[in-house]
């Protein structure tokens, strides 16, 4: 069996990162490096009616997406919002 580790950041630590490389990546790097989880957010911030990746859309392919969180409990996407 294995063990869960705590978090090695807080939540706002992780948030300030994930923004520095989103604004580096717009800045220097659309069209030329693709970065799968930026792509669906962008996706989803023009409203197109897929992100791309099923754990950001609310259906994957014909049924809800489903999420499976680190616990292992099983949450279908919408109703995470």
């Amino acid at each position: 069996m294995s063990e869960q580790l705590e978090a090695g950041v807080e939540p706002a630590q992780l948030g300030r990162f994930l923004t520095t490389i989103f604004d580096e990546w717009v800045r220097q790097d659309v069209g030329r490096l693709y970065v799968q989880t930026f792509e669906a957010a962008v996706r989803n911030w023009m409203g197109l009616p897929s992100s791309g990746m099923c754990v950001f859309d609310e259906t994957c392919g014909a049924g809800p997406a489903r999420y499976i969180s680190g616990r292992g409990q099983s949450y279908i996407s919408s109703s995470r919002a």
